[in-house]
């Protein structure tokens, strides 16, 4: 890295550090609650440990606003073009479009910081603008990150697409200031060094396997013509598998009565739309893999969130090939989905604790749940009791008037002296805590 490059990106870095003591001066001088109050949202503070955090710290000084509706036409734009296809459930949660983001927040909180002498933190217009294009930069890489970290529906699919729209996405402009346009081409080096040597097949597999992208145009013809061909030979393994193993026990019906053929119709319906894409007959079909072309081309809408419902739908006339798919759709993109449940329970896997039994795991989580739960429960015991204790030292009058909209007639019980048998003693289990705790606040 050459000497004005470093510059270039130190510049970059010295505006995040100004966000950053920005936030941290406002959430300590109360400045955060004003601007709550005045329905501008919090900002938030960057945390290093936390993947793009820095684009949450940018954000929040963007007030956020609902997203533009997205045109008719482009909900059911073709999947057949050049392009990879873009995010059709877009995870963007800045509340607008970045190439026009509102900065009156920002003005807002320069005011405040002239107003309490803090004339150095304020933000300057190239500072904004600066900003702006980090936002522009990041937002790409935070879509991804997201599709590919769930973990209730297929994600491989989006790998190779994904790195396409981030390649084009750090594309240099002209129009960009000099930092930003060094910072793209340093990212799009990290990806083709870093991101592109971890595709494999297997992702270009995911990909066919999604009717959005069935006809991956976004790869050369031989890659297209490899991938296909490996799709059919994983049907073919997975036929000879399905041979093997026979017939579940305790499955096997009668065959049902052939379907009565239906008489010829010369006249045309609605279905005639479909004989340019069918080509008459599906006589012509070589295999599953043409016929699930056929298929995905007629539905190119399918979303991923319903992509298992689509090939489960179709599991009656691609037995075969909804096997592969159920196979290579399985694989997750990221194992973040997994991090996340081994973390909710503290440091599962360790040097000596790395073959855990997934019943293990099951009551470990279990466990962890159970005890948050109670702790939360223990904290609203200890508000209510602190609630009695306030009222002890107030004058009579007053705290007789208080017990007839305590928290707890029970606990009423406890404070008035009163004996409390054995069996009322389970009435204040953890089932009643919550309710002793919203009937405090309420009070």
């Amino acid at each position: 890295m050459t000497g004005r490059t470093w510059c270039l990106l130190v510049s970059i870095l010295a505006v995040i550090g100004k966000c950053k003591k920005i936030v941290k001066f406002c959430k300590k001088s109360g400045v955060n609650s004003l601007l709550e109050k005045e329905g501008r949202g919090v900002l938030i503070q960057d945390v290093e440990t936390r993947w793009m955090s820095i684009l949450t710290l940018l954000q929040s000084f963007f007030p956020k606003r609902l997203p533009p509706a997205a045109p008719a036409a482009q909900e059911n734009a073709d999947a057949n073009n050049n392009e990879p296809p873009e995010n059709e459930e877009d995870d963007d949660d800045s509340g607008g479009s970045s190439t026009s983001l509102d900065r009156s927040k920002i003005e807002r909180v320069n005011e405040i910081l002239l107003e309490k002498d803090k004339e150095t933190l304020i933000l300057s217009d190239d500072d904004v603008d600066a900003m702006v294009s980090l936002v522009k930069l990041l937002k790409p890489f935070n879509v991804a990150i997201k599709k590919f970290e769930r973990e209730k529906e297929p994600t491989i699919q989006h790998v190779y697409p994904q790195y396409l729209v981030l390649k084009r996405k750090v594309e240099p402009n002209i129009e960009d200031p000099a930092a930003i346009r060094k910072l793209k081409e340093n990212l799009s080096r990290q990806l083709k060094d870093k991101f592109l040597p971890n595709i494999g097949e297997r992702h270009k597999i995911g990909a066919f396997l999604w009717p959005k992208s069935v006809q991956l145009a976004f790869l050369p013809e031989e890659d297209r013509e490899k991938v296909k061909a490996r799709v059919r030979e994983l049907c073919v393994e997975q036929e000879a598998v399905m041979r093997r193993r026979g017939p579940i026990p305790g499955t096997d019906a009668p065959a049902p009565p052939p379907a009565k053929r239906r008489r010829r119709r010369c006249s045309s319906d609605d279905d005639d739309e479909y004989e340019s894409v069918l080509g008459g007959t599906q006589s012509s079909i070589a295999d599953e893999v043409d016929l699930y072309v056929v298929l995905a081309t007629c539905s190119p809408t399918v979303r991923s969130k319903d992509l298992l419902k689509w090939w489960k739908e179709k599991s009656s006339d691609l037995p075969v090939l909804s096997r592969v798919a159920r196979m290579i759709l399985a694989t997750p993109a990221s194992s973040s989905a997994s991090e996340r449940n081994f973390s909710v329970a503290g440091r599962l896997i360790t040097p000596r604790r790395n073959c855990l039994a997934a019943d293990t795991v099951d009551v470990l989580l279990f466990l962890c749940n159970y005890f948050k739960k109670r702790s939360q429960y223990k904290s609203a015991m200890g508000i209510v009791l602190t609630w009695f204790k306030d009222l002890a030292l107030c004058d009579e009058d007053i705290r007789t008037e208080a017990l007839r909209f305590g928290p707890h007639p029970f606990l009423r019980q406890v404070f008035q002296g009163e004996r409390v048998s054995c069996k009322d003693n389970h009435k204040l289990g953890e089932f009643k805590l919550r309710d002793i705790a919203s009937s405090y606040h309420t009070t």
